[in-house]
């Protein structure tokens, strides 16, 4: 009976340290995991900036060509219109 005691203590004793093993090893997955979200989360936020600076700066210049373009328009109109009033003189 002695001996299946021991052997039993044994066998808790391996159980207990091979528990204690894998509690450790997911600890640090756990702790990996948690850093790979942090930096995945920390490099959208910069992308997502990056991609909002992109857009403001495509708009800026869309707006640039649009005002530029109006401004042509208006420059070629006023002087068609100052051709037609000249040659009615």
């Amino acid at each position: 009976m002695s001996a299946e005691l021991q052997q039993l203590t044994t066998d808790v004793a391996v159980l207990e340290e091979r528990m204690e093993t894998r509690q450790a090893e997911y600890k640090t997955d756990i702790a990996r995991l948690a850093e790979d979200a942090a930096k995945r989360d920390a490099e959208m936020t910069r992308q997502y900036k990056t991609d909002i600076g992109r857009l403001a700066e495509d708009s800026a210049k869309r707006e640039t060509r649009l005002v530029i373009t109006v401004a042509g328009m208006l420059a070629l109109a006023v002087a068609i219109l100052g051709t037609l009033i000249s040659f009615q003189n």
